[in-house]
């Protein structure tokens, strides 16, 4: 998403605009050295029971735009999967509520306002009324 170009950065900028992490000498920053980053940053904020690493940002970068409304085929290019089999992995853990929750949002029926009967089901669930 930065791109390669550096025609819009400030001149003093260099080559660490390349980077969305650069090291003191404005290269890329090694993978290793931002892991240890993260997880020096997650046990200095107390972070318990949960694993902090880039993937874990990764997952819940992922989660949180599908929650929002970014569809899967959006999500997946920017998370740089090249099958969108990759990106419904990360969402595997969302309960059924979300699933359901998000479904109902991007619905054409509920766009238009759309009731269902008294006693409508979905795949065998009661449909409920909000």
């Amino acid at each position: 998403f930065l791109g390669t170009s550096t025609e819009n950065l400030p001149a003093h900028m260099g080559n660490a605009g390349l980077w969305l992490f650069p090291n003191e000498q404005g290269n890329r920053l090694g993978n290793r050295t931002m892991q240890d980053y993260i997880a020096r940053y997650g046990r200095r904020a107390e972070i318990a029971d949960v694993r902090v690493s880039p993937h874990t940002f990764r997952h819940t970068f992922a989660v949180i735009k599908w929650r929002n409304g970014t569809d899967m085929l959006t999500l997946s290019r920017a998370l740089g999967h090249g099958d969108v089999k990759t990106t419904e992995g990360y969402l595997r853990g969302l309960g059924v509520e979300d699933v359901l929750t998000r479904q109902r949002e991007c619905s054409p029926l509920e766009s238009i306002g759309f009731q269902p009967v008294n006693g409508a089901r979905l795949r065998g669930r009661p449909v409920a009324a909000r």
